[in-house]
């Protein structure tokens, strides 16, 4: 479904771009391009080769470089750039993570995340050098897999990978996982509240949290229908 939606919103972007021209700045001057009905682009949309009625023209492929041409100088709006998502919908659509490195640096995670979602190869990510951790991170998050957390090398953001999927599974063993102790304990505690499980309270090494916890999940079990 995620690798439909970027090629749908990729060849969205590029029809647009088609009917109306894509801006660009060239010497300090806007250069208007346009994409023909046979894949050429022109500066004058009246280069473009006239089709008789009835007729059929062989339709050319864009070359990737015209193809990012296309996407150069798109706008932004509301902080979302088109250009960036237009080079992120190619990327994915070429299996080609080379591109991300088109894309504003804040938005490379992202980019090298989707080649990677839309590939289902989360290796993908050793490309994304220094943001290959945060490409692990999303990928995990967005193909619903807890097995990619492991990959990740930053301790805190490999602890909160295990937790969020500890948490939502219910699963103290993804907690046994965690390396900082806060963490650790927040994941355990929230799990047995979650369970109402007062065993796994006695995981938990922080005093005061393994206290509260017990009572907390005391309380969880008295208020069973099996304790009234």
């Amino acid at each position: 479904m995620k690798k439909t939606a970027i090629i749908l919103l990729a060849f969205g972007i590029v029809a647009i771009v088609v009917l109306a021209g894509c801006t660009q700045q060239q010497g300090g001057q806007q250069l208007v391009q346009y994409v023909c009905s046979n894949g050429t682009v022109v500066v004058d949309k009246n280069s473009c080769p006239v089709v008789p009625a009835g007729a059929s023209q062989p339709i050319r492929e864009l070359t990737v470089d015209e193809e990012l041409s296309v996407c150069a100088g798109m706008p932004e709006l509301q902080g979302t750039s088109f250009e960036n998502t237009c080079i992120t919908g190619l990327a994915a659509k070429l299996n080609d993570a080379e591109l991300c490195k088109e894309v504003s640096s804040d938005q490379r995670t992202f980019c090298y995340s989707a080649v990677a979602e839309v590939a289902e190869n989360p290796e993908v990510c050793l490309e994304a050098g220094t943001q290959k951790d945060q490409c692990y991170s999303a990928y995990a998050m967005n193909k619903d897999d807890a097995l990619i957390c492991d990959k990740i090398t930053e301790v805190s953001l490999k602890d909160s990978c295990y937790s969020n999927f500890a948490t939502k599974l219910g699963d103290t063993t993804l907690c046994d996982k965690i390396k900082t102790a806060d963490q650790k304990n927040n994941c355990y505690y929230q799990i047995a509240q979650r369970l109402g499980d007062s065993s796994l309270c006695q995981k938990i090494t922080n005093a005061s949290m393994k206290d509260n916890c017990l009572q907390q999940t005391s309380r969880t079990q008295v208020g069973t229908p099996e304790n009234k």
